[in-house]
């Protein structure tokens, strides 16, 4: 989450963890990459499955930043993204993690059973 036209924005990113970092690869001239500057934000990445009604969330806190330096770019080269769209090669942000929060929904029974799975068709 950033702050676009004075109001909290989100959008899908490409992502990768580098020890307490996170990284991300947006596409160059996006809004992730153009509202980042040297500024607080807030990262979200979860997984759900409808079906078997589990999932996982965690949020992260923390100050962005477009990375510049050389050794550092190259040192983030090795990272495995799998980009939706053309990234510019060079275009890392960094998001130092200063607070992190989670939630994992409960696993289910295997006894359990939906209302709807009772039904006879």
């Amino acid at each position: 989450m950033f702050i676009e036209n004075a109001l909290p924005a989100i959008r899908p990113v490409n992502f990768a963890l580098r020890d307490d970092t996170i990284v991300i690869r947006p596409v160059s001239g996006s809004e992730p990459a153009t509202a980042v500057r040297n500024t607080v934000v807030a990262f979200e990445a979860d997984q759900f499955s409808a079906e078997l009604q589990t999932g996982w969330s965690v949020s992260a806190l923390g100050h962005a930043k477009h990375v510049r330096d050389r050794a550092e770019l190259d040192k983030l080269a090795v990272l495995h993204f799998r980009p939706w769209n053309p990234v510019d090669a060079e275009l890392h942000i960094t998001i130092s993690i200063k607070l992190l929060t989670g939630r994992r929904s409960p696993q289910p029974r295997a006894t359990r059973q939906r209302p709807w799975s009772r039904v006879a068709w």
